[in-house]
């Protein structure tokens, strides 16, 4: 090595060597962890280290492998929580408050990155949820309205998104409504008073102009 420049490139080159000893590949972190240990060994070598030299240069080439390492190091744990946000929404549907309590806990960032992703592909729907799940609902057991709301608040979907599902399907949920507690008005009717299974109807949150109707019938 000749001159100061040839003994600082010396130097970078014997900084980066041993950043890649008993290395046969180089990841981006092994490339940016070389270039931090060239820059350190170079400048040890130097006196007075002066900028506008090829101390500099080194610098920023250190510096930009350190932002291409966090850069994909950035994309690799993106991918990662994606892949595990994917495989727990594929097995059974969530609302995206679910997938929020479920992954919230050290994904930073990358949580809302990975949301904002299924929503735009079309992975996560809280409407499409709410529909789905009240289709569920009405196929399992009989409810009223009020307690298909609890059930769905209980998924943490937004109050506004239930009500404004409720307003635009009004009519077919009091029908529906009215056939379940018909339903129950004739299991409950063999060992309860009719007065005491419109009590249980209304505890149960069932309308006033249901059972009304009920009474009617």
């Amino acid at each position: 090595a000749r001159g100061n420049s040839g003994v600082i490139l010396s130097q970078l080159f014997r900084g980066f060597c041993r950043g890649i000893a008993n290395k046969e590949a180089l990841t981006t972190e092994d490339l940016a962890i070389c270039f931090e240990q060239a820059v350190a060994t170079a400048y040890k070598a130097v006196m007075k280290p002066k900028e506008g030299t090829i101390l500099t240069v080194a610098k920023g080439m250190s510096d930009k492998a350190n932002e291409i390492y966090r850069r994909v190091k950035d994309i690799e744990e993106f991918d990662k929580l994606k892949t595990k946000v994917l495989k727990y929404i594929l097995y059974k549907k969530r609302t995206e408050q679910e997938i929020r309590q479920k992954f919230s806990e050290n994904a930073g960032n990358n949580l809302e990155n990975v949301i904002e992703y299924l929503k735009e592909n079309d992975y996560i729907n809280d409407n499409r949820y709410i529909e789905k799940a009240i289709l569920e609902f009405k196929k399992l057991k009989n409810l009223s309205i009020k307690e298909l709301k609890y059930k769905l608040l209980s998924k943490g979907l937004s109050k506004s998104q239930i009500e404004d599902y409720i307003y635009l399907h009004k009519e077919e949920l009091e029908d529906y409504e009215l056939q379940s507690a018909t339903t129950l008005y004739n299991k409950k009717e063999t060992i309860m008073e009719p007065d005491e299974i419109y009590n249980y109807l209304q505890k149960k949150g069932y309308m006033e102009q249901t059972i009304r109707s009920l009474q009617n019938e």
